[in-house]
């Protein structure tokens, strides 16, 4: 499969560019044995012309058949290479956005 780079993506992301996408896959808790419970979990990697990935995974407890369950886990985060900080950065963690009163 041909990995397509998007014209907007930082320079910094070009290595992790074959993660952006969807994925998903099957298998089988714990060290996988016959009797352990099956699960599925979806993974996305999304950019916004920003230097990070945004990730999100899910999973679900499902029979042998692939029918979701019951959810098992849900994670967020955001993936970036490291880099020396640089005077326009914000900072290394997040920066509040302006609060809004009505």
């Amino acid at each position: 499969m041909p990995i397509e780079i998007p014209s907007d993506l930082t320079p910094e992301l070009v290595p992790l560019s074959w993660l952006i996408g969807e994925w998903e896959g099957r298998g089988r808790l714990g060290s996988g044995e016959e009797d352990s419970d099956h699960f599925i979990q979806h993974v996305s990697f999304t950019h916004h012309g920003l230097p990070y990935l945004e990730y999100r995974a899910e999973s679900w407890l499902s029979d042998e058949d692939g029918t979701k369950l019951r959810p098992l886990t849900v994670e967020t985060g955001f993936w970036a290479l490291e880099r020396k900080m640089l005077d326009a950065d914000g900072g290394p963690g997040l920066i509040p956005a302006e609060i809004v009163r009505y």
